[in-house]
């Protein structure tokens, strides 16, 4: 069966996706176009710490450590007004932040869509396999211009 077959036969509905992102072993964000979380999988859950009731309605910088904040505030607006992103698209090492406060790299894939005349961003990544490395790096990361992370998410439980 040819590939465009197998897609025209898919059930494209709202169960269907939430049946494929629930059972995604990587953790997927959606956050809305104020940056606001709308979704989390249970693998986010898993990754980040806090169940639903905990992070739907909460900005995204809840994942952020704090000295990205403004950067991801920054690139947002600027994707909001511009339609021009410095991370849509790519893969991304980025550090993200657990409810108990601890930092750990994630790989991010970014992507955003318009639904019913609003922007809208998930993120799905997973725990950066880069090690050692990364945690030196996540000490000595500074802001990137464009980090609006509108999902960040990340796959298997981080290291502790």
């Amino acid at each position: 069966m040819a590939l465009g077959d197998l897609a025209g036969s898919l059930p494209l509905t709202a169960d269907t996706f939430f049946a494929v992102a629930e059972t995604c072993p990587d953790a997927i964000v959606l956050a809305d176009e104020s940056g606001q979380i709308v979704y989390l999988n249970q693998a986010a859950t898993r990754t980040f710490g806090y169940p639903p009731d905990e992070a739907l309605g909460r900005p995204l910088t809840l994942l952020i450590p704090d000295r990205f904040h403004q950067a991801h505030s920054e690139g947002l607006s600027r994707y909001l007004a511009t339609g021009t992103s410095k991370l849509i698209g790519r893969t991304v090492e980025v550090p993200a932040r657990r409810k108990d406060g601890k930092e750990f790299p994630v790989e991010l894939s970014l992507g955003s869509w318009k639904q019913g005349g609003k922007s809208y961003f998930a993120g799905p990544s997973g725990t950066s396999p880069s090690g050692a490395n990364s945690t030196r790096r996540l000490r000595e990361a500074r802001p990137c211009p464009g980090l609006f992370l509108i999902r960040t998410s990340s796959g298997s439980s981080p290291p502790t």
